[in-house]
């Protein structure tokens, strides 16, 4: 199990909007990796970061203009990518044509025609679906679980049991 449910990617230009959206996330009572609050003093980052994003399952990339131009974050996508994350472009100030090529194929949230309001409400939604997919997850293991303890139960007796059911069978005989 993932150690973080979400693991944001974004500029530090873009502290603020990052910090609403870990909010409205884990407000779904979701485990949020946001390096500015997860990264305790004197933490090496670099490796605390990949180690964060390689045990999340969503990465939401918030892809302001900074963040799509900075080395970073290509870094951090580009990990995300390789180990085949979830990733979630939100995007504010340029249209889905223009995110880099290489997340073009990943759906975007496109908040430009929204007011704060719609925004909040839409990132909200984001961590319902994402607070689902857990739920379904973690329900498929249980199930899988209770399956193979079922199979493997009823899949047959021990040996001594097998044997103690023979001796039976010989005591039937013998009366």
């Amino acid at each position: 199990m993932a150690a973080f449910d979400c693991f944001i990617s974004y500029s530090s230009h873009h502290e603020r909007m990052a910090s609403a959206v870990g909010t409205d996330l884990r407000a779904h009572g979701l485990s949020v990796f946001l390096a500015s609050i997860s990264l305790p003093p004197g933490e090496r980052w670099s490796p605390a970061i990949r180690k964060a994003l390689n045990s999340s399952d969503w990465i939401i990339f918030l892809a302001g203009k900074e963040a799509r131009e900075s080395p970073w974050v290509q870094q951090e996508l580009g990990m995300a990518i390789q180990a085949d994350k979830r990733v979630v472009p939100v995007i504010w100030d340029c249209a889905p044509s223009e995110l880099p090529g290489w997340i073009k194929e990943f759906q975007a949230i496109d908040l430009r025609s929204m007011t704060p309001e719609q925004m909040h409400a839409r990132i909200i939604r984001l961590g319902g679906v994402i607070r689902t997919q857990k739920e379904r997850s973690k329900a498929g293991w249980i199930v899988a679980s209770l399956v193979g303890i079922a199979l493997f139960g009823a899949s047959g007796e021990s040996d001594e049991d097998s044997e103690a059911d023979e001796d039976d069978e010989d005591d039937d005989y013998d009366k």
